[in-house]
């Protein structure tokens, strides 16, 4: 897989652009798959030892680091804010972290979840964040509704799979599995991307996953670091079959493969750096409004419509700051190379939350 690149022009965003950026996510993010996100998006671009895709070959620290106890803040009053109403049910056993049509959506809010136990939030505000996680890990087995091999549906009423069940259930059964130190949960994590891959994998379609162009990206964006091998390779697959169809203005169709659809900026920057800007003015950026919201998306509510701003999309610019970071930081691998190819298509192609690790994969 090859780096491309708009020479000179992709910068990192400035602070200012960031917070921008976030007010909107935490003004906009009000369903369960959002908080989800955002949640995810602020660990890995404020607390990455926190992260589920972080370098640690150790368990993250119980106690938490002082230069970024701010930072963490925002994610325990999300996993505070969940659990306090799942208490008022009254409801025991097992049960979603929110309750909804989606079974596989409030899975996403578990990591914050599961660090708020970790980090000791239980005994400082009284919640039982352990059992709230077990119960919703019970309820993915116990409850929801499974192919005849076992992949988890993405609907309560009936059995469908939608390729965003991957980023929702798989990084919860990772993080689970590995501060449990549970091999056979960790395990489920990559069984459940491999069962996906099976049923949703179109060889036709040159391999992309059925569905809208933003679930591939939510697709790739939830193979985390369980069966490296295999999962590089399924990412690898997905963005080469992703990338015959960008167009000339750098975004993909909301239907990857249908030029009468609208275009959609969100499943790009999910799936790669599609972005480029100057200046440290929000409005300095291209496909952002002067507001602050990423432009043009699809509706999160309405997947065939175009949408004026989208929550989850704004939690991908958060990721892609995050990974253009972190792959800076690492030395920015294939550049001379995908200039030299490209110079005039801005993309950096690799999968956001699998940079950090498929990033030694491909250079």
């Amino acid at each position: 897989m090859v780096l491309f690149f708009v020479a000179g022009l992709l910068q990192n965003l400035a602070s200012a652009q960031i917070s921008v950026i976030s007010e909107r996510l935490a003004q906009g993010a009000v369903h369960r798959w959002e908080y989800g996100a955002r949640a995810e998006a602020l660990l890995e671009l404020n607390a990455p030892t926190y992260s589920v895709v972080s370098f640690n070959v150790v368990l993250p620290p119980h106690s938490i680091p002082s230069n970024i106890t701010s930072a963490l803040g925002e994610v325990f009053t999300i996993a505070h804010n969940i659990v306090v109403a799942r208490s008022l049910s009254n409801i025991t056993g097992p049960q979603p972290l929110i309750a909804d049509t989606s079974a596989g959506d409030p899975a996403s809010i578990g990591v914050s979840v599961l660090l708020a136990n970790w980090t000791g939030q239980g005994a400082l505000d009284g919640l039982d964040y352990a059992g709230a996680a077990q119960d919703q890990l019970h309820y993915l087995f116990q409850n929801v509704s499974k192919t005849k091999d076992g992949a988890f549906s993405r609907r309560v009423d009936q059995l469908q799979l939608w390729s965003d069940c991957v980023y929702m259930v798989p990084p919860f059964l990772a993080y689970y599995g590995v501060l449990t130190q549970n091999q056979t949960i960790l395990g489920e994590a990559y069984t459940q991307i491999r069962l996906y891959r099976k049923y949703l994998r179109d060889t036709a379609a040159s391999n992309l996953w059925k569905h809208i162009q933003l679930g591939n990206a939510w697709a790739t964006a939830g193979m985390i670091r369980s069966q490296q091998n295999d999962l590089a390779h399924w990412v690898h697959e997905i963005h080469g079959a992703m990338y015959s169809h960008i167009n000339s203005n750098g975004l993909f169709y909301n239907y990857a493969d249908n030029n009468t659809t609208f275009y959609d900026a969100s499943s790009t920057v999910t799936s790669s750096t599609a972005l480029a800007g100057t200046g440290t003015t929000v409005s300095g950026l291209l496909h952002f409004t002067p507001e602050g919201w990423l432009t043009p998306v699809v509706n999160p509510y309405s997947y065939g419509v175009q949408g004026s701003d989208s929550p989850e999309a704004q939690a991908f610019i958060l990721e892609l700051q995050a990974a253009w970071r972190d792959w800076v930081a690492d030395g920015a691998h294939g550049t001379n190379s995908a200039r030299e190819a490209r110079p005039h298509v801005l993309m950096i192609g690799v999968i956001l939350p699998v940079l950090h690790w498929l990033m030694i994969v491909i250079t």
